[in-house]
């Protein structure tokens, strides 16, 4: 380097020999720091991963798909997982699912009432076709179903 006098521009050399040999050293540590860093990230996100297929299994196994796998459930989220359950119910009596629920549960009713009503002939006739049954009601004699008394 060129500076002024000889002692100067010696003196100057070396600083600058120093100061490189310093930022060299700093860019070394800080290059192991980052390093350790990158390992310990690392490390924790293998661990977080772990724990989260852990409890996803666990939460499925309770209320999920039993037929899922394991990889299947490292890649379902958490709101899928939450979503696919018995327990997630429509709970809003005017949607359509809920609509729809509704007549096959009338349906079902009506159904059983037609099979509460058809008892009677099907004990008096059990060998006979169940379609061919006809049930017939009989009023009880007097009012309130007691007999009338002659007098």
């Amino acid at each position: 380097m060129e500076c002024g006098d000889d002692g100067l521009a010696t003196v100057l050399e070396s600083f600058c020999d120093r100061w490189g040999w310093g930022v060299r050293t700093l860019m070394q540590d800080a290059n192991q720091f980052s390093k350790k860093l990158g390992l310990t990230a690392g490390i924790y996100y293998e661990q977080e991963q772990y724990v989260s297929d852990a409890l996803k299994q666990t939460a499925n196994a309770a209320i999920g798909d039993p037929s899922k796998t394991a990889e299947q459930l490292h890649k379902t989220s958490w709101g899928d997982i939450a979503a696919d359950n018995p327990f997630n119910v429509d709970f809003d009596p005017t949607s359509a699912e809920s609509l729809e629920s509704r007549d096959r549960m009338l349906q079902t009713a009506d159904k059983l009432g037609q099979d509460v009503q058809s008892i009677p002939e099907r004990v008096k006739h059990p060998f006979d076709d169940p379609a061919d049954v006809t049930t017939e009601f009989h009023e009880p004699n007097g009012s309130h179903g007691q007999r009338s008394e002659a007098k």
